[in-house]
Order: structure tokens, then sequence, then C-alpha cells
């Protein structure tokens, strides 16, 4: 035995072993955190609750269940939640109910008092958009081009896959103009601004004054007509992105 630690063969061993845990723990560290992001991609399921207040107002909550907390009474009636007397422990829900152009606020808290049962509805639909936040609702009817097409009509479901992917496409024609063509004609003016202050700061006069700011009107010139050019195609843009239209009930 002591030949063998004399050898140095435990010492390997045992660092072998800690390199070995190291690695596991780095390869069980990123699964972790690939699953929890993945599962922040992942749409969640919506769900649909009932909410009766102390006061017998009912309202319809319609949103992602985020997470639940319990509190003691005391904390949620400082915070603002009407407490029944004689309750010590509040349960919280914290929903996503995106809809802020209508609601005012994606996330809320509620109570578990008046709560009704959790449902989780098959036809409501959590539509990601580009501003506003999230909607959640239930489709009633797509206008395409002036053809109303309902819900119950056999081919809703591919007539809306089809507006959302011409949507997207058109989507991106518009920032192609908007961030490339039209941001290297906003360069281009900048650069004949600097182009005329340098002028100023050289005192340049006479003849190559002269010959230097036609140069630049005549620059400015075909910047703006190339820009008129663009701003008529995006009016056209924008224009087709009003054809089509997805009417949703909360």
């Amino acid at each position: 035995m002591k030949s063998w630690f004399k050898s140095g063969a435990p010492w390997i061993w045992l660092n072998a072993g800690a390199v070995a845990i190291c690695m596991i723990m780095v390869v069980g560290l990123l699964s972790l955190i690939a699953v929890r992001g993945f599962a922040h991609f992942w749409p969640a399921d919506v769900a649909q609750v009932e909410v009766i207040d102390l006061d017998g107002n009912r309202t319809e909550i319609l949103g992602e269940v985020v997470r639940s907390q319990t509190i003691p009474a005391a904390v949620a009636k400082d915070a603002g939640y009407l407490v029944p007397e004689g309750v010590e422990m509040v349960t919280r829900f914290l929903f996503k109910q995106g809809n802020r152009d209508q609601t005012g606020r994606d996330f809320a808290w509620y109570t578990e008092f008046g709560m009704g049962e959790f449902k989780y509805p098959e036809n409501v639909w959590a539509i990601e958009r580009r501003e506003w936040g999230n909607f959640y609702g239930y489709p009633v009817s797509l206008t395409r081009d002036g053809i109303v097409l309902s819900v119950n009509d056999s081919d809703f479901w591919d007539a809306v896959q089809a507006s959302v992917a011409r949507s997207i496409e058109l989507h991106d024609d518009i920032k192609r103009i908007e961030r490339g063509q039209i941001g290297r004609i906003n360069r281009g003016i900048e650069q004949l601004r600097l182009d005329r202050r340098s002028l100023d700061l050289r005192e340049v006069e006479g003849a190559e004054r002269e010959q230097a700011e036609a140069r630049i009107a005549a620059e400015a010139e075909r910047l703006d007509a190339d820009y008129e050019v663009l701003r008529a195609e995006l009016d056209l843009l924008y224009e087709s992105t009003r054809r089509d239209s997805l009417r949703m009930r909360m």
C-alpha cells in the first residue's frame, strides 16, 4: 500500500475523478440552462378562470399562469388585496394576460378568493404580436381582400397561415427598405452635410466653392429622388399589410 501511494497513482485517480465530476457538473448546468431556456420559448398552456371579487363582480381571466406563491394574509392586505377575516395565508397567481392595448398591462396578480375552476380551452389562440404584447382570445373571422371567412369554414386555418406568411414577407420587405436602402440614403445625406461643413471650416471660396456646392446639390437632388421612389414603394407595402385582418374575441 505504501509503495502504491509513493507511486503517485492515487493522486492521478483523484485528479481524474475530480475532472470527471467537474465535467458532469458543467454538462448538468448547461442542460439545466437549455431546458429552462427552451421552456421560455415553448408555447405555454392558456388558462381560463372566472374570478368573483368580494363585491360580486365577475371577471373572466384568460392567459398563461406564470407562477403562484403563498403569502401571509397581512402582506396581502398591505398590497391592497381584499382578504376575508380569519384567513392566515393567501395563495395568489401571476397571470400573463397580454392584450396590453385593451387591459393596459401584461401581467397581473389574482388571489385565490372567488376563483373558479382552472380550464384550458383547446380553441383559444395565443398570438405573438409586434406591439402591445401577446393577444389571448378566440378567433371569430378572417377578412382577406374583402372576403370574410368564418372560424367554422374548413379552410379557415390554412387561410390564416397563408395570411401570416404574407404578413411576415411584407414586414421583411418593409424593414429591408427602411433599414437598408433608406438607411443608405440617410448616410449619404449626412455625408453631404459633413462635406459642406468641411468647406466652411476650410473657408473654401470662389470657383472651387461653387463647384463643390454644385456637386453637393446634384447629389442631394439624386438622393431625394431615390427617397421619393422608395417612399412610394413603402406606401404600397403598408397598404398591402391592411388587406387581411383577423377578428378575435377576448
